[in-house]
C-alpha cells in the first residue's frame, strides 16, 4: 500500500511537471523567427513579444481576446480596408494574418506576419503597404499600464463585391 503511494505521488509529480512544460507556448512568423513566448513561472503566465531586433518586451494579454483593438469596429476595420487596401484588381483570394505589438501609449510598436497565403507575389506586395498605413494609426482600444497585443486579418480577392 505504501508503495502503492509512493508511485502515485510520483506520477502526479511527472504529470504536472509535463504540464508545465506543455503550457509554455511558442508562436513563430512566417519568416520562421520567434515572435511570442508564453512562459509559465509560479503559477502565472508570463508572454513576451521578441523583436526582430533581439529585444523582448512583456505584453498583459493574449492574441485571443480583444480588449485592445486598432479599430473601433469591424465596420471601421471594413471602412479603412475599402480606402487603403487595394486588391480589388486581383482574382486571388487568401488572407494574411498580422500581430501587432502595442504600446500602453497606444502606438505600434511592431508588426509580424504569422501566416499568409502563398502563390501571389503581388499580395506580398499590397499587404506590406496596408500594414505601413496601419502603424500610422493609433489603437483605438489599448492597456495604458502595459504593451499589448493585436491580431488581425488582411482579406485577398474581391472580398467588397
Amino acid at each position: 500500500m505504501r508503495h502503492t503511494s509512493i508511485l502515485i505521488s510520483i506520477l502526479i509529480l511527472i504529470l504536472h511537471s509535463y504540464d508545465i512544460k506543455a503550457q509554455n507556448g511558442k508562436l513563430y512568423d512566417v519568416e520562421g523567427l520567434l515572435l511570442i513566448e508564453h512562459i509559465y513561472e509560479n503559477g502565472m503566465y508570463k508572454p513576451l513579444w521578441h523583436t526582430k531586433r533581439g529585444k523582448v518586451y512583456p505584453f498583459g494579454n493574449t492574441l485571443f481576446d480583444n480588449t485592445t483593438r486598432l479599430f473601433s469596429s469591424e465596420q471601421a476595420y471594413e471602412d479603412f480596408l475599402k480606402y487603403n487596401h487595394s486588391d480589388t484588381s486581383l482574382t486571388f483570394k487568401g488572407q494574411y494574418v498580422v500581430c501587432f505589438l502595442i504600446s500602453k501609449e497606444g502606438k505600434i510598436m511592431e508588426d509580424r506576419i504569422i501566416r499568409k497565403t502563398t502563390g501571389c507575389e503581388e499580395c506580398d506586395t499590397l499587404v506590406l503597404k496596408t500594414i505601413k498605413k496601419i502603424r500610422k494609426i493609433k489603437a483605438y482600444s489599448f492597456d495604458n499600464k502595459t504593451n499589448t497585443v493585436s491580431k488581425i486579418t488582411i482579406p485577398f480577392g474581391k472580398v467588397w463585391e
